[in-house]
């Protein structure tokens, strides 16, 4: 059996060791610093799955995929039913329904285990230990040798913490230099590059950049650091950011409710000074002949329910779906999310992001 402390040979000595006895199993690592373990599996020596205890929301394979356009949501919840049905993987379900090809699922799992494999080499401290081998192994990255695992291990090791120096908060925006697009031509930018310099807008985060790319933190990370080096893309000015690199950071319960609680008091003050007998805004008649002034504002219920969303937000690490999963989760009233859809008032994901949309009546959208 494999087990021990991480000592200064860290976990590539660990993988040396297992590719040295040529091992059949699984390898949990878990350190008192960190929350949750990682475990590492083989087959005859090879490293053949590396996944963490629970995946962040943002790292979940349909989530990826969601968030730099290669699937639709509601694509996805169609494969989830069918994964959750058969209780095949939800790569080979995405394939068979042809909903993204496999190339592409791949790509992504590689990218998964990959950064989870990666993270490991930053652990100082930590233990390991052999599991019992009570059911296949499950084969799901791409071939690499152990020689090459190590060595991009240990350059990313390496090459992070000055990466980092560069470029450490994820909240940033970034912008293309008003020459950009020319020096392009003349410069030599390899593919993560390029990839990265098209999606810089002006309104996406690092982060958002990051999930957009699709290419795992580390490369696109690098990529953003040497576009800025080149000069390429520069800060956009006048933007807020928080020193929370990853957007890891949540607020607490306690933080949202007493947020929520101030903003849906000051809805309701508006309200109802709207649905009053109308000795607001002039004489009871005027009231009446005024219909606008006893319906709810669109514009009032569009911001009442933006409040909601990022609130959900808060909670659940995403933007909800449509409207009714603010009423599961008790943000939104049935009744409001009835007077919402009277109004035409509609709520559309968008990958990462949402739009609230409000309806005309001759069917046009603002």
């Amino acid at each position: 059996m494999i087990s021990g402390r991480l000592g200064q040979a860290g976990v590539g000595g660990v993988l040396q060791e297992c590719s040295r006895v040529r091992l059949d199993g699984a390898i949990r690592f878990w350190s008192s610093e960190r929350r949750g373990g990682i475990t590492l599996s083989f087959n005859d020596g090879r490293l053949v799955d590396a996944r963490p205890d629970k995946r962040a929301v943002e790292q979940l394979m349909g989530e990826r995929l969601v968030r730099e356009g290669t699937l639709s949501r509601p694509f996805l919840k169609r494969a989830l039913c069918v994964h959750k049905k058969t209780q095949k993987r939800l790569g080979d379900v995405l394939a068979e329904l042809g909903l993204v090809d496999p190339s592409r699922v791949q790509r992504t799992i590689d990218i998964q285990c990959q950064d989870t494999l990666y993270e490991l080499f930053e652990w100082q401290t930590g233990e390991y230990e052999q599991l019992p081998l009570d059911q296949p192994i499950a084969k799901t990255m791409s071939r690499m040798s152990m020689d090459s695992i190590l060595a991009e291990g240990f350059r990313r090791l390496e090459e992070w913490p000055v990466i980092r120096a560069r470029l450490s908060n994820y909240k940033v925006v970034f912008e293309q230099v008003a020459s950009a697009q020319d020096k392009n031509e003349h410069l030599q930018l390899n593919e993560a590059q390029r990839s990265l310099l098209s999606l810089v807008d002006g309104r996406r985060t690092v982060f958002q950049l990051i999930q957009r790319s699709g290419l795992g933190e580390f490369s696109a990370v690098k990529a953003l650091a040497s576009l800025m080096s080149r000069g390429l893309i520069k800060i956009k000015k006048g933007k807020a950011f928080s020193d929370d690199p990853m957007g890891h950071q949540k607020e607490s319960f306690g933080v949202v409710f007493r947020r929520l609680f101030w903003n849906l008091s000051l809805v309701g003050c508006v309200l109802v000074v709207l649905v009053s007998d109308g000795n607001w805004f002039g004489t009871e008649q005027q009231a009446l002949e005024s219909p606008r002034v006893n319906l709810v504002d669109p514009v009032l219920v569009g911001l009442e329910l933006a409040e909601f969303v990022e609130t959900y937000r808060a909670l659940k690490e995403s933007y909800p779906d449509d409207l009714d999963a603010l009423t599961n989760v008790q943000l939104f009233l049935p009744d409001r999310v009835a007077a919402a859809r009277e109004l035409g008032i509609e709520l559309i994901s968008i990958g990462s992001d949402y739009e609230i949309r409000v309806r005309k009546e001759d069917g046009h959208v603002r």
